[in-house]
């Protein structure tokens, strides 16, 4: 009898691993945190859609067949400069050996490779669904499923894990046999292993029939082993395959980035539809409108687009003229785009109710493939949507979606009705297929949706679109409550990074990490916020002293067009939301009333707070001042000295000012010490933290008590503009201004932009950009992005505003930046002082350094934003603190 074979023994190997990985964290465990990671990256149809053979260079330390291999070396370090050496040879994809016994590989070299962009596999020996959601905790973006090593229904039960855990799985045959299976479990993405795994014998010729077969089936197809020189990547080609997978032959080379750059150039040409990225989010919408409400509550929502049913047999058919009247109401510029639902129809009536509704927009249903004539309608439709009727599997419908864009379509619909239905059946389509399919190719989902079902389906399927009808309608008319209730769920980030969870974290950020004396307060400060914020009295409260203490609405104010065209503006308009006309001159009074209140109800007599800049010190005292509570402020002592006219403000509302004069004597060691007394005088204080950062319920709490600048804005643009803004910017240090004006746009189309403190330079210490230039570490309470060396040492912030310097940031708006929600951007100090020289010069109008930072931004976007664009920028402050800075700075 024959002995165990090399793969008998990696599996029995792989098992061993992951059954003592499950004992550390249990499959619910991991399942939960993989459920707070960002969308992976789209692996397959990087392969697939290119216009070129593809290159997956791999990166393995050792092979059963070869020994060691000397390139990668012993150091995650070196796994990760080989990787990048690979990148920048313009290979399309990386795979990692994270296997140890037979490979010598680890986790680390994935998650390191991973960090220069391409999207990678994990390859190794997975044999059970924990693997495969393992591979994705660690980084990866697809998994190796070996044919030979998953029996009878194993296969196809892996393939649906893959697709539940948002990775695209890359199925490895070696004969007739498993390609057989590979195709019956309805693979996508097959690869064919020149090395039998039995013996490790090597024959590219004799398997490339595989590859020819497996193209044929509609298979992405990866040549895998025996890859040495381009004649192997011109055979494979010729075979059929999109990609070809290299691992020892590059790393057995001199220079592997060199090797993989010269199988790169040579990599011969092939045609591939071309499709859109898939978006970070899913667009939205609401079709079957037939009245100005529903029109109006999909502004108010701001949906992607609007769908008007043209097809007479529809029992929400509306006529061409109709559409031409509904969108009259349709904002100019921006605001939901308006669609022409079609069915069967002809090109004659598509071109005729085009023209009559004056509207681009077009969907086109009821077809097996598309129509010829979509290609020769004039006007082009834009948006064009295609409707793809499922009826097939996987393979068969990434097919019929890449017909669609190849005849010009922008988006591509799945539709769960017959194509003699068309649409609104309300039958549900498969979410497995839905996630399959869209890991391939960007496609929507319309039927059965809802706005109670939608915000799960999104969860599961991760479409590019979603399109709802009839589960918008209240009596057999449009909702405008499920209309928005339908948009608001359906743009809920999977991850989480748009609310907070019961734990405290916005997707993986956040949480408790303090010493067990704080976590009594935190519980009863949590209970206690959890009752006050939907207690009537409390909120009628906040509500007057926001109206008749802080001032409250705060205007928005369009600065002058003509000051605009001296940085290049062609028309479009920047909104400044003027908290600096908010009592004590900043957004800090909205947080430190609301807490201050919340202090009193609980019956804590005294307050403590930390301060920068001295804006949230003198709000946190001006609320103390108003209510009757004792009041001790923590200040750094670098910081007392630069903003010593908000020292006066404190001490002249009664506030005790107390310097900290440890470490940098900034913001971070101010916040140091208070929490130091929070630990010590829990019984009788109340500790008003003035950033959304800290120790959960802190994050949530702030971010919820400054939600009022969003909401505020969002309402006062829709009256202005009739539309929500295109983009939204705020300063980032702690981040209170920013996820206070940012979150009630969260689930619009508007861009959302941080500006980070970028300091003096990028290097460590010269700024406190610790969004796009930290790492995620633990400090003051929370898990978020810090400004850290690679030792985990936080490095002391610069910047020329006092209240930006802060070495981390706010956790909901780390876990934004990092499913890509949140754009960051750095403004210098310079930039800064330049845009405060602007805006006093310009609009009569001195801001707040770390104001100043978001305005700098603003300003240099505007040569390239659309004439009729519109940019909200939140002013959080005005700089009379700052003028002995800006004097000093910009030589008197």
């Amino acid at each position: 009898m024959a002995g165990p074979s090399v793969l008998d023994g990696l599996l029995a190997a792989s098992r061993r691993r992951f059954r003592a990985e499950r004992r550390i964290l249990p499959f619910v465990e991991l399942r939960r945190e993989v459920g707070r990671l960002p969308a992976a990256r789209p692996f397959e149809s990087a392969l697939r859609h290119g216009d070129r053979v593809a290159l997956i260079a791999e990166v393995k330390r050792s092979s059963p067949s070869t020994g060691p291999l000397p390139a990668v070396g012993q150091g995650t370090a070196d796994a990760r400069e080989v990787a990048r050496s690979y990148a920048a040879a313009g290979a399309r994809a990386l795979s990692i050996l994270t296997e140890p016994t037979g490979f010598g590989g680890r986790d680390e070299d994935l998650a390191a490779a991973a960090s220069t962009g391409l999207p990678t596999l994990r390859k190794d020996f997975v044999t059970d669904a924990y693997g495969v959601w393992h591979s994705r905790l660690i980084g990866a973006d697809a998994v190796l499923l070996i044919a030979r090593a998953l029996p009878g229904a194993l296969l196809a039960e892996l393939i649906a894990a893959a697709a539940d855990a948002g990775l695209d799985a890359l199925v490895e045959v070696h004969d007739a046999a498993e390609l057989d299976r590979a195709l019956a479990a309805d693979a996508t993405l097959i690869g064919v292993n020149a090395r039998d795994l039995a013996t490790l014998d090597v024959d590219l010729g004799a398997t490339l029939p595989l590859v020819r077969r497996a193209a044929e089936a509609g298979a992405t197809v990866v040549a895998e082993s025996g890859i040495r020189q381009p004649a192997d990547v011109e055979a494979a080609a010729a075979a059929g395959a999109a990609a070809v997978l290299v691992g020892t032959s590059l790393l057995r080379a001199p220079d592997p980035g060199a090797a993989a750059r010269t199988l790169v150039d040579h990599a011969p040409a092939r045609e591939a539809v071309r499709v859109p990225s898939h978006p970070a989010r899913a667009a939205v919408k609401v079709c079957g409108q037939r009245d100005a409400g529903g029109v109006a509550a999909a502004v108010r929502a701001d949906a992607d687009f609007v769908g008007f049913v043209i097809d007479p047999q529809s029992r929400r058919a509306v006529s061409p003229s109709d559409v031409a009247r509904l969108t009259g109401a349709l904002p100019h510029g921006g605001g939901p785009r308006p669609v022409l639902v079609t069915r069967a129809a002809s090109p004659a009536e598509v071109e005729e109710a085009m023209r009559t509704a004056g509207v681009r927009g077009l969907q086109v249903a009821g077809f097996d493939e598309p129509p010829s004539w979509v290609r020769r309608l004039d006007p082009r439709p834009d948006p064009l949507i295609g409707v793809v009727h499922v009826i097939d599997g996987v393979r068969a419908t990434v097919a019929k979606a890449e017909a669609w864009f190849a005849a010009g379509a922008t988006h591509v619909l799945l539709e769960g009705a017959s194509r003699d239905q068309g649409g609104g059946s309300g039958r549900s389509l498969d979410p497995h297929l839905v996630a399959r399919v869209g890991r391939v190719v960007p496609v929507g989902i319309a039927g059965g949706l809802t706005p109670a079902t939608v915000a799960e389906t999104v969860r599961r399927a991760r479409p590019a679109l979603v399109d709802a009808a009839g589960g918008l309608e209240r009596d057999g008319r449009p909702d405008p409550r499920r209309v928005a209730g339908f948009v608001r769920n359906a743009r809920r980030d999977p991850s989480g990074a748009d609310r907070v969870a019961a734990d405290g974290r916005f997707g993986r950020f956040g949480g408790r990490y303090v010493p067990e004396t704080l976590v009594p307060a935190l519980d009863e400060l949590e209970a206690a916020w959890s009752v006050a914020r939907r207690d009537p009295t409390y909120l009628a409260e906040l509500a007057r002293l926001h109206r008749d203490f802080i001032g409250r609405p705060t205007p928005v104010f369009a600065l002058p067009p003509e000051a605009l065209a001296t940085r290049g503006g062609r028309g479009a308009t920047i909104w400044l939301k003027r908290e600096d006309l908010a009592h004590t001159g900043a957004h800090k009074i909205n947080n430190a009333v609301g807490q201050s209140l919340l202090a009193r109800r609980m019956g804590k007599p005294r307050v403590i707070a930390e301060t920068g800049a001295g804006q949230h010190g003198v709000a946190t005292a001006t609320a103390c001042a108003l209510l009757g509570l004792e009041c001790v402020v923590y200040m750094g002592s670098t910081d007392i000295e630069r903003q010593a006219p908000n020292v006066a403000r404190m001490k002249l509302l009664g506030a005790e000012v107390r310097p900290v004069t440890t470490g940098n004597g900034t913001l971070r060691d101010a916040l140091n010490e208070a929490l130091r007394d929070w630990v010590t005088n829990v019984e009788t204080t109340f500790y008003v933290l003035g950033s959304a950062a800290g120790p959960h319920p802190y994050p949530d709490m702030v971010a919820s008590l400054q939600e009022v600048v969003g909401t505020e804005a969002r309402s006062q643009l829709l009256e202005r503009i009739g539309r929500v803004p295109d983009a939204v910017i705020a300063c980032v240090g702690g981040g209170s201004n920013a996820i206070g004006i940012m979150r009630p746009f969260i689930d619009t189309r508007a861009r959302l932009i941080g500006v980070e403190a970028g300091g003096r330079s990028d290097a460590l210490g010269d700024h406190a950009a610790s969004l796009g230039l930290g790492s995620p570490g633990v400090l003051h309470g929370a898990f978020t992005m810090l400004a850290q060396d690679e030792a985990g040492q936080i490095a002391e912030p610069h910047s020329v505003s006092a209240g930006l310097d802060y070495p981390g940031v706010g956790p909901q708006l780390a876990a934004l930046a990092a499913t890509g929600r949140l754009e960051v951007t750095r403004a210098r100090d310079a930039d800064a002082l330049a845009a405060t020289r602007w805006l006093a010069e310009h609009a009569g109008i001195i801001p707040a350094l770390e104001s100043a930072h978001a305005v700098a931004v603003a300003l240099d976007l505007l040569p390239e934003l659309d004439p009729e664009a519109h940019v909200l920028v939140n002013l959080s402050g005005r700089g009379d603190k700052d003028l002995g800075i800006i004097q000093r700075e910009l030589g008197g």
